[in-house]
């Protein structure tokens, strides 16, 4: 079964947070901290690694209103560890984008 969520990848992990998860909150809203990397950071204190939310590469998956998967990320995110994601998000099929915005800069971008 597809489900959304968030992810970051440390150390060549992929550390996932499925939306109602029990390591997540169940809100999916925009205004949740689940929907945020920065606010899940923080909410729930991800990963203790001491560092920031943007220094590992990260992404989500969002499934649209039509069904279709998307996964957002990092432009440093390969594709065999996209495949990995789509995997461990139930995605059979799925469309990537490659956010080469601010928003998803990590430290590989310094």
């Amino acid at each position: 079964m597809a489900v959304q969520g968030v992810f970051w990848i440390v150390d060549d992990e992929i550390k996932m947070f499925p939306f109602g998860s029990v390591d997540a909150p169940e809100t999916v809203s925009k205004a949740g901290d689940s929907y945020n990397h920065e606010r899940l950071w923080k909410a729930w204190n991800c990963l203790n690694t001491g560092k920031s939310f943007d220094y590992y590469p990260r992404g989500r998956v969002v499934i649209g209103a039509r069904g279709t998967a998307i996964i957002y990320c990092s432009p440093h995110i390969d594709d065999a560890t996209i495949e990995k994601i789509a995997c461990a998000f139930g995605l059979k099929e799925y469309l990537v984008k490659r956010d080469y915005s601010k928003h998803y800069h990590c430290y590989l971008d310094e």
